[in-house]
């Protein structure tokens, strides 16, 4: 039997699966954060059946809305699963598409610590065509379900994952950093503050392994602070490519994550990504990972 319910941690949401829904052997993902869509759930079973979508409205100010489409694979089994989208709009033939989020702030806000050329390019290009790629694999995804091909359903997962992990990432990335006179930089006070000491005992321990893991990430990746909420404690966590911060537990609860591929700091720092990790500090904010943490400590 699949979980009853796996509680999304970023939204204070639970996903509920049925208690009688089949198994199968392939490697599914859906993506579930904050304020995208972004998690990912793989699950094995012993026969592909089904794969769903469904759509939930966010309580935030943007309109969240995800499809539900969920059709057996010739077994006649028909199921429901909620997960949670953001910025999504309804499509004319009967599922979701993704959007660019806005930035809170102008591409040039973050120098010197980020030029304004790196924003720009990052935000419309390269966060632009990772929702492009995602909204094309679940057309292609909701063509292959509507045909029952299982073949293509799991030839799909590794574009769905990649893809739908860098729209969630790079969500969560641009609400991590704020302009220098609007509290860039500025250390977390309070119960994150208090957790940060106990935990790596000081901000500049803390920012020093975050800095570390991040240099010595080989390739392409993000390095994490996260809140584990079956330890009650913050980790440092890396992962590889666009991998969402999920996949490394389910029970890790995303409060800041950096981007170490190069078209993130490239332009302005070549391949010295030390230098890059160094400045970003400047323009963190840590008050949005304080609201995070305050609202998801235990």
């Amino acid at each position: 039997m699949i979980a009853q319910g796996i509680w999304a941690h970023d939204l204070g949401t639970r996903v509920v699966f049925p208690r009688t829904a089949p198994r199968f052997a392939p490697t599914i993902y859906i993506l579930y954060a904050r304020s995208h869509l972004t998690q990912v759930f793989s699950h094995s079973l012993s026969a592909l059946s089904f794969l769903v979508l469904t759509q939930v409205q966010q309580h935030t100010s943007m309109a969240l809305r995800s499809l539900v489409a969920r059709k057996s694979l010739g077994l006649g089994f028909q199921s429901k699963a909620k997960i949670l989208a953001v910025g999504s709009t309804a499509h004319s033939r009967g599922f979701q598409t993704f959007s660019l989020p806005d930035l809170p702030y102008d591409y040039g806000a973050l120098e010197p610590a980020i030029s304004g050329e790196i924003m720009q390019l990052h935000h419309q290009k390269h966060h632009q065509t990772y929702v492009t790629n995602y909204n094309k694999a679940l057309e292609q995804l909701h063509d292959a379900i509507a045909k029952g091909d299982a073949a293509a359903v799991v030839k799909l997962q590794s574009a769905i994952k990649f893809n739908g992990g860098g729209h969630v990432n790079h969500s969560i990335f641009w609400k991590n950093l704020t302009p220098v006179g609007v509290r860039g930089g500025e250390p977390p006070h309070g119960s994150l503050g208090w957790a940060i000491d106990t935990n790596f005992g000081s901000m500049e321990a803390l920012v020093q392994k975050i800095n570390a893991e991040g240099a010595a990430l080989q390739g392409s990746g993000w390095v994490w602070l996260a809140l584990d909420k079956e330890l009650k404690k913050l980790v440092v966590e890396t992962t590889a490519n666009q991998d969402p911060l999920v996949t490394k537990g389910p029970t890790l609860v995303p409060l800041l994550g950096i981007d170490v591929w190069e078209h993130a700091y490239y332009l302005q720092y070549k391949n010295v990504r030390p230098d890059y990790l160094k400045n970003i500090w400047k323009v963190i904010n840590w008050k949005y990972a304080s609201e995070v943490y305050e609202k998801e400590s235990p």
